[in-house]
């Protein structure tokens, strides 16, 4: 096998890894997004709204983690470029998230989820 199929592969994998990045994370991500939190009329929080959000995101994340846990991912560089564009999305809209809307929600629990977050696509292979 030459050159030429091995970059074929490689940038089919890209796409896929694109792919991957838009179905899976882009719907949790519609979670952290702080448009539509206010209530009524003024710029009035919903402690309810920011709390379902974040649960919903809770749900959201712990199903994807339970599922790609335990996938492997032989090609060390694609590891490695997935871990990155994971974390690249993920943890700054988490964290911005709960640090804009801490005062409404548990604080364990959020620790928890962004020491698993941290965790899964930071430091382990995925």
């Amino acid at each position: 096998m030459g050159d030429n199929w091995c970059k074929r592969r490689r940038s089919g994998l890209r796409l896929y890894h694109k792919c991957y990045q838009g179905e899976t994370w882009t719907k949790v991500l519609q979670c952290l997004k702080p448009e539509g939190l206010q209530q009524g009329t003024g710029n009035k929080v919903s402690k309810q709204l920011v709390k379902e959000r974040f649960k919903c995101f809770n749900r959201m994340f712990e199903e994807i983690h339970k599922c790609q846990s335990c996938w492997m991912v032989s090609d060390q560089q694609l590891q490695s470029e997935l871990r990155v564009s994971i974390s690249s999305l993920v943890i700054p809209a988490y964290r911005s998230f709960v640090g804009r809307f801490k005062q409404h929600l548990e604080s364990t629990r959020h620790i928890l989820i962004l020491n698993l977050l941290s965790h899964t696509y930071s430091c382990l292979p995925i």
